[in-house]
């Protein structure tokens, strides 16, 4: 497990998460989507943003994919607790949270063994 790699492929998911959400607020700002909706898109583009990132981890691994995709999802909802901690004061315990929590660990081990499995270089061995 390569921690350097792990926390590059972390910057890149909140990179990513940062120019959809980012581009989000531009389109909400000239159109009339509810609230509601916008949580989803957010959540949806939480978890496509550590997909990829593992995925792209992965590729740059020799082995342990699952292992490293959740590793990188667990260090990116941290880095997302701490971003509420510190703009709400508090984070709640809630039955959102624990499922948000579930799926961006799935979408980072799938993104793992993704990754792993169309590692090209690694097919080749």
């Amino acid at each position: 497990m390569s921690i350097k790699k792990i926390f590059t492929g972390t910057f890149l998911s909140l990179l990513i998460s940062l120019v959809l959400v980012f581009v989000l607020a531009i389109i909400v700002y000239f159109s009339n989507i509810s609230d509601r909706t916008v949580s989803s898109i957010i959540f949806a583009i939480s978890c496509l943003s550590v997909f990829l990132g593992a995925l792209i981890l992965a590729r740059n691994i020799a082995s342990g994919g699952l292992l490293n995709g959740l590793v990188l999802a667990g260090i990116y909802f941290a880095v997302l607790l701490l971003i509420s901690i510190l703009a709400n004061g508090t984070v709640g315990v809630s039955m959102g949270n624990f499922l948000r929590l579930l799926s961006i660990l799935a979408s980072g081990g799938l993104g793992g063994v993704l990754g792993i499995n169309t590692n090209k270089e690694r097919a080749m061995v």
